[in-house]
């Protein structure tokens, strides 16, 4: 299931019991992360009904007393583990097998979420098996460099803005690739009045995407993006 879809059913109401967001591609986990904070737990309730944790602070047995624990003046509840790809019960067999006796009846009320970026689970895991036949599993791949022109004009459309660009966005593959100097118009509708942002992208930047390529993913493109749009606004 792509990420926008995932994101339309949590925004409409339609929530898995455990979701598990794994990949080489941060940007899209984060994304899904960022709504389900944004929309399962009401502001006001968060103190009672929003757990966070992180991999390498926590273990199995932490994280699923607290998704069995019920909410407080509240439909339901947020478990959050973030960086789950450092915790050590993926290779514990015990530990799998107390996370698939969860997966296999989850409490209705909690929404448990593992957030492993950077790494895949092992697909082959009975609890990962389990998990994905009851809740969400979603694989988070990168983005080739010959999608990025189409990735950019789907995550404006899906944003609901009007992309108009001064010449089309084109990459080439290989040692020489090059993204042209231009301005992108993205056009938001939000709360507020409009807000305009203009991304420029520069040869100085594509130059260090370049000497970064086998590190460097979305979310490092978009903070270069982000950091020159303020320079240059």
């Amino acid at each position: 299931m792509p990420h926008r879809q995932i994101v339309r059913n949590i925004t409409s109401g339609q929530l898995s019991p455990v979701y598990v967001l794994h990949g080489e591609e941060p940007f899209f986990i984060s994304e899904i992360v960022k709504t389900l904070l944004g929309t399962v737990v009401d502001e006001g309730l968060k103190d009672f009904n929003e757990t966070v944790l992180y991999g390498r602070d926590t273990d199995v047995d932490e994280v699923l007393a607290a998704a069995r624990r019920f909410p407080m003046m509240s439909d339901r509840q947020l478990v959050m583990v973030k960086e789950a790809q450092d915790m050590r019960m993926w290779k514990r067999k015990d530990d799998m097998a107390k996370l698939e006796a969860y997966a296999s009846e989850p409490v209705p009320t909690t929404v448990l979420v593992f957030a492993h970026p950077h790494k895949k689970v092992d697909s082959r895991l009975k609890a990962v098996k389990t998990m994905s036949r009851l809740g969400t599993l979603f694989l988070s791949d990168k983005v080739r460099d010959y999608k990025l022109s189409q990735w950019i004009s789907g995550h404006a459309s899906a944003r609901r803005c009007r992309l108009g660009c001064q010449s089309p966005v084109y990459g080439a593959g290989g040692v020489g690739r090059i993204i042209e100097t231009q301005r992108i118009f993205l056009r938001f509708d939000r709360i507020s009045p409009i807000i305009i942002f203009i991304l420029v992208i520069s040869r100085f930047g594509i130059r260090y995407i370049n000497r970064k390529s086998n590190t460097e993913d979305l979310s490092d493109l978009l903070f270069i993006l982000r950091r020159r749009n303020k320079r240059d606004i």
